[in-house]
């Protein structure tokens, strides 16, 4: 899928109001020491949707359907970026800048990752280390490979877990 990049989709005084709405701290706001976000439901009326949905609509001509939406100040490593996740339908991603501070890129990668969402941490996790869930309860496994069921439906998920894990291994270490 190419990248399309359009100018000034939003009007100075739009992004000054979006900019202005993610800065005052309300029930919205996920206020961590480097990221600060927003994540309000594109169905509800307690966040200004008006100027985005306006932009949609010009740039999305044959329609759309909203999946999840982020308003965030990031002032980490990971600059402007989008990402998918397992199970998300194939479709397009619309980044809108409010305010850029130095150079954005977009990086990619022939890794995989087979959970419900990206990893990225400065340790190096156990590849084969995992939390499984069964009937509410969490249970901590250090060796996935080991852990052995008569629920037939949960061995093959882990069976397949093994697999894909195993492949993610081999691309990683070798």
């Amino acid at each position: 899928m190419s990248t399309k990049i359009l100018h000034n989709v939003i009007e100075d005084n739009d992004r000054k109001l979006y900019c202005d709405w993610l800065d005052k701290r309300d029930k919205l706001t996920d206020d961590r020491p480097n990221f600060v976000s927003k994540t309000p439901s594109w169905n509800s009326d307690n966040w200004p949707k008006g100027p985005i949905k306006k932009v949609l609509d010009n740039i999305h001509t044959e329609g759309y359907t909203i999946d999840s939406l982020i308003f965030c100040d990031i002032s980490t490593a990971f600059k402007l970026h989008a990402h998918s996740i397992e199970g998300q339908k194939n479709s397009k991603v619309t980044i809108i800048p409010l305010k850029c501070y130095g150079p954005s890129s977009t990086v990619m990668f022939d890794n995989h990752w087979y959970g419900k969402e990206g990893r990225f941490s400065k340790n190096n996790p156990p590849p084969y280390e995992y939390t499984l869930e069964i009937n509410g309860k969490k249970e901590h496994i250090e060796d996935i490979r080991q852990y052995k069921t008569d629920d037939k439906e949960l061995q093959l998920y882990i069976d397949k877990l093994v697999e894909n894990t195993t492949k993610t291994v081999y691309k990683r270490y070798s």
